[in-house]
């Protein structure tokens, strides 16, 4: 079976002959499926076989999951004997017996090439929830495990919010926002709601901790394809103890560090992924440097499009969600 993804007409074709492994990575990537195959810029193949025996090599990288080898054009991601990436030139082979873990490989692998091809039409992920709520866009930052996709839970429940991403929407050299949505991803399924019927599924994770998923596409309706709010709210999201939530207006320096730490110097996971996968230190210092430079300067063009604010959020997520919705209000009327 294949699996083709276009976004920006940038293409990756997936190959396997495991169903399940295809239905699950059309779940994830969703919103950018399709079904014209024109010449892909990367092929994927994904074997549920042992991982071939690796030439007799001295590993270049150590990673706590894996070695990195490179022989003749070719480079080596050794899962420990589990799992085994293959990369030469703009083909990808991987290898495993596991099936969890070659889905695992695969989606890090995709979402790693995306991070690469996005960046060079210019665009650039920022590690945050977006979406629109009465025709005003917004971006709310916080940290891995900070709550995003648990907010996202509550703010789905109102017809007036649409969805832009759920977790790293795409950032324009202008400023721009544009849509990335793909999963809901829990530690627990929801037990009340619209959401607690739907079709979760269980993300083991041979390199992170196991999660519940459930594919955006199940809210097609909702995903705001086309944001064009041209003063966006940036919210940066921070975790307390307190009863109930708080809106402070964001300084600028504050303001500032939030974007370094979550779209140019990149702690969200996509821009970890970006890094293990394909770094190698000569050539690609001067590549991230660049992107660097590239990466702040769209950063920059979001602030100067942007009203800033600071939530303390509480332990309340519906007033939390609320808050915010109060916050769009009345800023936009």
């Amino acid at each position: 079976m294949k699996f083709f993804i276009n976004i920006k007409h940038l293409s990756i074709l997936t190959i396997t002959d495991e169903d399940e492994l295809i239905k699950k990575l059309a779940s994830e990537f969703h919103f950018f499926t399709s079904l014209d195959e024109e010449y892909p810029q990367f092929e994927i193949q994904l074997l549920k076989e042992s991982p071939p025996k690796i030439p007799e090599l001295v590993a270049k990288k150590i990673l706590p999951h894996a070695l990195i080898y490179y022989h003749q054009g070719k480079r080596y991601v050794d899962y420990q004997g589990k799992a085994l990436i293959v990369e030469e030139g703009r083909s990808f082979s991987i290898y495993s017996l596991d099936s969890e873990f070659l889905f695992e490989l695969a989606f890090l692998t995709i979402h790693s090439l995306l991070g690469d091809l996005l960046q060079e039409v210019g665009l650039y992920r920022i590690h945050a929830l977006a979406g629109t709520y009465n025709k005003k866009d917004f971006i709310i930052m916080l940290p891995s495990g900070g709550g995003k996709s648990t907010m996202l839970t509550s703010l789905i429940e109102d017809p007036e919010f649409q969805i832009i991403s759920d977790d790293s929407p795409l950032i324009d050299s202008e400023g721009r926002i544009h849509p990335f949505p793909t999963k809901i991803s829990l530690s627990e399924i929801p037990q009340t709601g619209k959401l607690k019927d739907l079709p979760w599924h269980n993300f083991t994770r041979a390199l992170h901790p196991p999660k519940f998923v459930l594919s955006l596409s199940h809210f097609r309706n909702q995903i705001n394809d086309n944001p064009q709010d041209s003063r966006p709210l940036l919210i940066l999201g921070q975790r307390s103890t307190f009863s109930t939530p708080r809106v402070l207006k964001m300084n600028r320096l504050s303001t500032i560090k939030s974007l370094l730490e979550n779209m140019v110097i990149g702690v969200g996971l996509p821009q970890i992924i970006e890094i293990f996968l394909k770094f190698k230190f000569i050539p690609d210092f001067y590549k991230m440097t660049y992107a660097f430079i590239k990466r702040s300067s769209a950063a920059y063009r979001l602030f100067q499009r942007s009203e800033h604010y600071e939530i303390i959020l509480s332990q309340n997520i519906k007033a939390n969600c609320q808050q915010i919705k109060d916050l769009i209000d009345e800023t936009y009327y």
